[in-house]
């Protein structure tokens, strides 16, 4: 579609990843030992993606959004109610690749669309915390 694109994988063992020039593989990065390496990369993605066919919760949407950056993902369990409206692109799992790339476009085309998704991914972002999480959890017990 004319648009330079770089894809950015972490977590899969590289040498199970096919070939290609917009695929940039990083392996495992143990935020344990290398949380801010692993910040600033996902800082800088346009997009946080995570495409599953079934996915319980979906970490990677989170920590994408805890970060500010908007994402791409299914809209398969637990992802459906984390992920708000404006802060990317829910795709159904029966999506295709031109499906995908017309979305994709959609946003390249409009930029003031991209600018409202990332800055609903940053006004969500202090909502995916382990703080957050235990006060509710605490209110919800004293009740």
């Amino acid at each position: 579609m004319g648009h330079s694109v770089e894809v950015i994988v972490i977590g899969p063992d590289t040498s199970k990843l096919p070939p290609h020039p917009a695929l940039r593989a990083m392996g495992f990065i143990d935020k344990a030992r290398d949380l801010p390496g692993f910040v600033e990369l996902v800082r800088s993605f346009h997009f946080g993606c995570l495409l599953s066919h079934a996915e319980a919760l979906g970490i990677s949407t989170l920590e994408c959004l805890r970060l500010g950056v908007p994402v791409i993902a299914t809209a398969v369990g637990g992802i459906v109610d984390t992920v708000p409206k404006d802060a990317g692109l829910l795709m159904p799992t029966e999506r295709t690749s031109e499906r995908l790339t017309d979305e994709l476009a959609a946003v390249l085309q409009t930029p003031e669309r991209y600018a409202r998704m990332r800055e609903a991914a940053q006004d969500v972002a202090s909502d995916q915390s382990w703080d957050r999480t235990a006060r509710e959890f605490l209110t919800l017990l004293d009740h």
